[in-house]
């Protein structure tokens, strides 16, 4: 079952852990069974010789929170620093 898991999975190292970019079946089933996880560990060492925890890889999460500013409010910043501005109304 782990190598219908892994074909076609990528991993990713941080230089303190494999991180496996994987479904939430293929976490759950890590986490709950001992033997697969030892066995991952287990071939990591044996490939890189170094010992790695292993989790899920997660995107980093982008912060929408970020209001968008519109092209006047920036000129309008930008004026009382010294930048000089013409604005042109076609």
């Amino acid at each position: 079952m782990l190598i219908s898991f892994l074909r076609g999975t990528r991993a990713y190292c941080d230089g303190k852990r494999v991180l496996f970019e994987c479904s939430d079946a293929f976490r759950d089933y890590i986490r709950n069974n001992r033997e697969v996880s030892k066995r991952l560990k287990e071939t990591i060492y044996r490939v890189s010789r170094t010992k790695y925890s292993i989790g899920p890889y997660e995107e980093p999460k982008t912060d929408d929170t970020t209001a968008a500013v519109s092209l006047d409010e920036t000129l309008h910043t930008m004026q009382p620093l010294g930048v000089d501005l013409k604005i042109v109304d076609k």
